[in-house]
């Protein structure tokens, strides 16, 4: 296979990844059948990245080494998670500038699977009451540490926690009414 058509390939493998996500959460599926599928076709993308990682004549660009991540930071385990910050660090390497974030949201995602305070700030999750909190967050790591990594500051996750609950909220409210939010 040509070099172009791998690196479509990998396009449209991170496309379906990124799509699944937004259009699997606009059906009415309970969360158990949402992720259940989503583990699924995200296994299924792996299996498919693998086998194109295993011509080893291959050469990728940096976005081809980031979509690679993103697919793999969608794992749910160290494994994967690790993967995805190896694939993150070779985009960094070949210049893609996105790839410095996925890099930092891996890691976090990598501390708290090791119960760890994350690093950079990346990591969002829902409590029992509905509201987005920010994962903790080590005092240590600076702000000027995330913007070297895009990352956002410190007290813009903690506000953007705020602001996904409230757009939940509001969601939540329109669908029940049969209305949806307007981008």
């Amino acid at each position: 296979m040509k070099t172009i058509q791998i690196q479509s390939q990998i396009k449209r493998l991170f496309e379906e990844d990124q799509n699944d996500r937004i259009q699997l959460r606009k059906k009415n599926y309970s969360s158990k059948k949402l992720w259940t599928i989503l583990k699924k076709n995200d296994e299924r993308r792996r299996n498919a990245v693998n086998k194109i990682l295993s011509n080893k004549k291959i050469k990728l660009r940096g976005i081809d080494y980031f979509r690679i991540g993103v697919v793999f930071q969608h794992g749910g385990t160290t494994q994967t998670t690790a993967q995805a910050k190896l694939f993150a660090q070779k985009g960094i390497a070949l210049g893609h500038d996105k790839s410095k974030w996925l890099y930092a949201a891996a890691t976090d995602r990598l501390l708290l699977m090791q119960n760890k305070k994350q690093k950079f700030g990346t990591q969002y999750q829902k409590n029992a009451e509905g509201q987005w909190k920010l994962m903790p967050v080590s005092p240590s790591t600076i702000d000027a540490e995330r913007k070297k990594y895009n990352v956002i500051t410190l007290q813009k996750a903690r506000n953007m926690a705020k602001f996904l609950t409230k757009r939940e909220q509001k969601y939540s409210y329109l669908k029940k009414v049969g209305q949806t939010l307007r981008k």
